[in-house]
């Protein structure tokens, strides 16, 4: 038996996924952020998230996306635990 993978499309030369609502797997995920104060930088992630990405028929299509975090998911190197 032949299994085929779903074909993605190409938008000037970046691959892009077939049309559909994508969920976010936070195993393989980060969602980081740096925050700039005076001369330094603070970066950060968020340990316990959700969220989707809907990707349109067209390259052109807004892309949708939702997501959620629980406040007291941040981390910052600082910190060394959740705040």
């Amino acid at each position: 038996m032949t299994e085929t993978a779903v074909q993605g499309r190409e938008y000037q030369g970046v691959s892009i996924p077939p049309p559909g609502t994508y969920e976010l797997d936070s195993v393989h995920t980060v969602v980081g952020f740096v925050a700039r104060h005076m001369l330094s930088k603070v970066r950060g992630q968020f340990t316990e998230f959700a969220g989707t990405i809907e990707v349109g028929d067209s390259p052109q299509d807004r892309v949708s996306r939702s997501r959620s975090r629980p406040r007291a998911s941040r981390r910052t190197p600082r910190s060394g635990t959740s705040t």
